[in-house]
Parts: C-alpha cells; sequence; structure tokens
C-alpha cells in the first residue's frame, strides 16, 4: 500500500469506530510525526520503537505477540486507547489522564480543540521523550489531515509558525537532527551559516551546502 492509501485505511478505521473528526485528525497527525506512516518503521538510531505509533519496550511486544501488520496495529491502537478487546490483543490500556490535557472519555469523544486533542494524545497515550516530542509538528499535520478528510480549506486551529527564510546559524556544530535518517543521531556540518528555507510546526529546514537538513527550531540562532 502507498503512504496515501494507509492514511485512508486508517482514517477510515477511526471513523468507522465512531471518532469525531477532530479526535482521528489528532490521531493523524500524532502518526505522521511518530512513523510517516510507515507500518513496518524501525525506530532510526536504537531500534526501540516499531510500526505507526512506534511502539516501545513492553507495548512493542505485545503488539508482536499480537499481530505488526496494518489491521493489527489498528486493533491493538484501538484496544490501548479504549481497553476494549485485551484478552484478544494482548494489549494494556495505556491513556494515563494528565492535569492540563483533556481525559479520555473527552478524547475519544471529541470534546476540545483540535490541538488539545493532538497534545492529549501526544503526552496521555505516546508519552515520548518531551524534548523530542515535536508538538508543533503532530498539531500542524492533524490540521492538514482535518483539512484533506473533510474538504476543509484552511485550517481550524492552526499552529503559530512565525519565520522568515534567511541566513542563520546553529547554536552548536554538533546538533541532532529532527526526523528522517537523522533522528536521534548527530552530525558535523563543516558550514558555520545555512540558509533557512522554512519551518514546520517545531523544525526547521536549512540548506547545508547543497543538503537540506531538518533539524530543531530551538537549535538555530536567527
Amino acid at each position: 500500500m502507498t503512504k496515501n492509501e494507509i492514511e485512508l485505511n486508517v482514517w477510515n478505521y477511526l471513523r468507522s469506530k465512531g471518532l469525531s473528526e477532530k479526535t482521528s485528525a489528532s490521531i493523524m497527525g500524532n502518526i505522521e510525526a511518530e512513523s510517516e506512516f510507515d507500518p513496518s518503521l524501525v525506530e532510526v538510531g536504537n531500534g526501540i520503537g516499531l510500526g505507526l505509533c512506534q511502539w516501545s519496550f513492553g507495548r512493542r511486544t505485545q503488539l508482536e505477540l499480537y499481530g505488526v501488520d496494518l489491521i493489527h496495529q489498528e486493533a491493538f491502537l484501538w484496544s490501548e486507547l479504549t481497553g476494549q478487546n485485551l484478552s484478544t490483543t494482548g494489549a494494556n490500556y495505556q491513556w494515563i489522564n494528565k492535569n492540563g490535557y483533556i481525559h479520555n472519555d473527552d478524547f475519544i469523544s471529541g470534546n476540545g480543540s483540535l490541538n488539545e486533542l493532538t497534545s492529549a494524545f501526544c503526552f496521555c497515550w505516546e508519552r515520548p521523550n518531551i524534548l523530542l516530542a515535536h508538538l508543533d509538528r503532530r498539531q500542524t499535520s492533524a490540521n492538514n489531515y482535518y483539512m484533506e478528510f473533510t474538504g476543509t480549506t484552511s485550517p481550524i486551529d492552526p499552529v503559530l509558525n512565525p519565520a522568515t527564510p534567511g541566513d542563520i546559524k546553529l547554536k552548536n556544530n554538533y546538533l541532532y537532527g529532527a526526523t528522517d535518517v537523522l533522528l536521534g543521531r548527530k552530525f558535523t556540518s563543516s558550514n558555520s551559516y545555512f540558509t533557512l528555507k522554512k519551518t514546520q510546526g517545531d523544525i526547521a529546514f536549512i540548506l547545508d551546502g547543497e543538503i537540506t537538513r531538518k533539524v530543531p527550531k530551538k537549535n538555530i540562532i536567527s
């Protein structure tokens, strides 16, 4: 299946479960940041995470025992999210209600803004390293999926993204990449200054010679 086909499949699955368009889009935005909708993705660098949601450690073991194809990953996600069919999937209920975030009953019902729903799924269900969470990317992607699958022509909950392309400098020469093959890995550049091409959420696209790098926006000096 192509990425677009997988995205449509996941969207239809979530909607078939009765989730609202906002809740479905919030999950989609998180999946895009985790795996870019590659069900076979193994976390680059350490090899810990697996699949659409980059399940790790015990959660990954449970998934692998159940099955790792797209259909099994969707059912496993649903089981962890709702507590349904745990005996079949071997999963555990994984939502942890945290202060400041929408609780699971409101998440399932879609009670909240799209950004709030996206944040809640990120920190109450995914629970990534907060320094590598890239929340802006998740929220931006959630808005993009909402527009794509509902036919809306503008974001319902846009993420503010001020940045002007131009010359910038990195805060250090050794920099951890934000996405793709540089995720969690250091690289060294022979250049001192770079061209900022654009930003997307908390990711800056910089031109390193003739190579485009994706790096955390917080690590550039404009």
